[in-house]
């Protein structure tokens, strides 16, 4: 008996030791140290577009589209997320895949060059955004891959960063040139070759445009020479239709996550989404903008009883007698300025009743935020791929008014080239063709909409010259207020013509030109933001002392050299992560202070604190 039980007890042992054995095996099967391009570049194209529309979104914020980072209350916790993002998600994907791209065969070619192409440029687009807004960051030794842990990267030089980005792009354009097959598991152009070569010329643009300003920053024959060549030979080299756009499409695939970002707040529930601003409310509506419908959604006619003090209490402006526009509905001022410039809706119960539907926020507005989200503007088809306002408001629930969120994060787009070609004449002074040049912009935009709203899971019509699909907004019925009719531009006919009618009677031609750009980033904040800090267009203005009508874009927690409390001067820059400051020995010094107040800015920026 004793034999059998040592017998047992041995064989026990033997495969306990055998399994202790197997367990100590520092391989994971669910996280292997290689993969191969085509498995990684969707998840990192996923990520980063997730992550670029919340720069999009930061920096329409603080540009006036929303009332989102309008009190400037950064804290030195606000980047943490993004921060951790990018870095721990599609900067370390990247990286894995970079190397899996640059494999090369015994005669020493690259086995998958156009695969290497596209993580050049997702690399150089990552980073150069990181500079724009953080400007130092972790680069050479931001990731490692599985070869090297360091959790202690050094802060890189931004300059720096930009002239390898630059390096990147043109080495993409060489890879791109050289590919014979289409790279598998790209979601942005399914592995096309010449589309990505314009994409990479035109993010070398983009990068350039802010890089210019800096006087003493060297590339090739020159920074202003360069982007010459590039719009010398715009159609082959740039995206100059909508069809090009270096953008990314979302899905409707609810649960994994894979809708617009936007969605999470709009149809979570009751409407969360930001409150949007009065003023962009107010001027595309004096305009008769027929993006109106396309842009927003609106939830209600119902006008709020300020007798009732749980209604007056959830009124706009309610806490705070400086708003400009307050609540629309019930400013007189308001309705009779829109009414003298040709705004009408006699379907609805009354004018006022209409205009209440057109919920948001003057800038700066310091009050609480009630239970409001039913009656919230929310955000419409474009870019987000929700709902269409088709002339009855309807309250937006988890159930009801769901629209698929099947939108567009836009990274480089034709009216972004568009942009830089204007900002880039007017730099050079060479502004005879620039009525031609903003009416082509003008197209471009409105065609951009039409082709998101053709493009998603809704119900969305086309902007037409007649607007015989959008008759439900009567202030759009006038005749020749559509966008295909566009003729002489001296006809006067239309918003087109009202647009350079607007440009012809501008004293600053500049500031008029960047307020019909304004109007068309809804949802690309960071091009407004990167170009007012390039050039000081789109211009800001202190609300205290603004007036309501064609504007300046009102910035009310602006100040310009005085150090009054509460207030804030413009963010130029944003803060760094307090995770970096306590966990990373090669933290800058003096980073942990590194905001707007102490002067600190990115390298490119020669605009700061020049705003009159």
């Amino acid at each position: 008996m004793l034999k059998k039980l040592t017998l047992i007890f041995f064989t026990l042992t033997l495969a306990f030791r055998c399994d202790f054995y197997d367990l100590e095996i520092n391989v994971d099967p669910n996280n292997p140290l290689s993969t191969t391009t085509d498995l990684l570049l969707p998840s990192i194209q996923i990520n980063w577009a997730s992550d670029y529309q919340f720069f999009h979104d930061v920096s329409g914020g603080i540009m006036g589209h929303t009332s989102n980072s309008d009190g400037l209350s950064f804290s030195q916790t606000s980047f943490d997320g993004i921060w951790n993002s990018v870095y721990l998600s599609e900067g370390a994907d990247l990286d894995e895949y970079l190397k899996s791209a640059a494999l090369r065969n015994e005669a020493g070619q690259y086995l998958t060059p156009g695969a290497l192409g596209i993580g050049e440029v997702m690399k150089a687009f990552i980073f150069t955004t990181m500079v724009d807004f953080f400007g130092d960051v972790p680069y050479s030794e931001s990731s490692l891959g599985n070869d090297i842990a360091n959790v202690n990267p050094v802060y890189d030089d931004q300059e720096a960063i930009y002239l390898d980005c630059l390096a990147l792009l043109d080495s993409a354009v060489v890879h791109f040139a050289a590919s014979s097959s289409d790279p598998e598991g790209d979601l942005i152009y399914g592995g096309n070759m010449a589309s990505w070569t314009k994409a990479a010329n035109s993010l070398k643009l983009k990068v350039l445009m802010n890089a210019r300003y800096k006087a003493d920053f060297t590339y090739g024959s020159g920074v202003s020479n360069e982007i010459d060549l590039l719009f010398a030979d715009a159609a082959n080299l740039l995206i100059t239709e909508n069809s090009e756009n270096f953008e990314f499409q979302y899905n409707t695939n609810q649960d994994q996550g894979q809708r617009h970002p936007w969605t999470g707040n709009v149809y979570s529930g009751d409407n969360n989404f930001s409150y949007i601003s009065h003023q962009l409310m107010y001027e595309m509506l004096i305009n008769r903008d027929p993006r109106i419908p396309f842009y927003f959604h609106r939830q209600t006619y119902s006008i709020l009883d300020q007798e009732d003090p749980t209604q007056k209490n959830t009124t706009p402006c309610s806490q705070n007698s400086a708003c400009i526009y307050g609540y629309m509905a019930l400013n007189d001022d308001i309705l009779q300025e829109l009414a003298s410039a040709g705004v009408t809706a006699s379907i609805y119960p009354s004018f006022a009743s209409y205009i209440s539907g057109f919920f948001g926020r003057d800038k700066g507005d310091p009050s609480g935020v009630p239970l409001d989200g039913a009656l919230r503007l929310a955000p419409g088809v474009y870019p987000m791929g929700g709902n269409f306002d088709s002339g009855t408001p309807a309250q937006i629930t988890n159930s009801t008014g769901l629209g698929l969120g099947d939108g567009f994060t836009h990274f480089v787009t034709a009216p972004m080239v568009q942009m830089y070609k204007m900002e880039h004449l007017f730099e050079k002074g060479s502004t005879g063709s620039m009525a031609l040049e903003l009416e082509n912009f003008i197209n471009l935009s409105m065609d951009l909409v039409n082709s998101v709203a053709s493009s998603v899971s809704a119900d969305a019509p086309a902007i037409t010259s007649d607007l015989s699909v959008t008759t439900h907004h009567e202030y759009l019925n006038a005749p020749g207020y559509g966008v295909d009719q566009l003729g002489d531009i001296d006809n006067g006919a239309g918003y087109l013509g009202e647009a350079m009618t607007r440009y012809d009677n501008a004293v600053n031609k500049q500031a008029a030109v960047f307020k019909e750009v304004w109007y068309s980033m809804w949802g690309s904040g960071v091009e407004i933001y990167n170009a007012h800090r390039r050039s000081g267009y789109p211009k800001l203005k202190d609300a205290q002392s603004s007036t309501r009508g064609i504007a300046d874009i009102q910035y009310p927690t602006f100040r310009a050299t005085s150090t009054a409390a509460g207030q804030r001067n413009f963010p130029t820059i944003f803060n760094y992560p307090l995770g970096e400051f306590n966990l990373n020995s090669s933290f800058p010094e003096g980073g942990q202070l590194r905001n707007s107040d102490s002067g600190a800015t990115v390298f490119w920026d020669a605009s700061a604190y020049t705003y009159n």
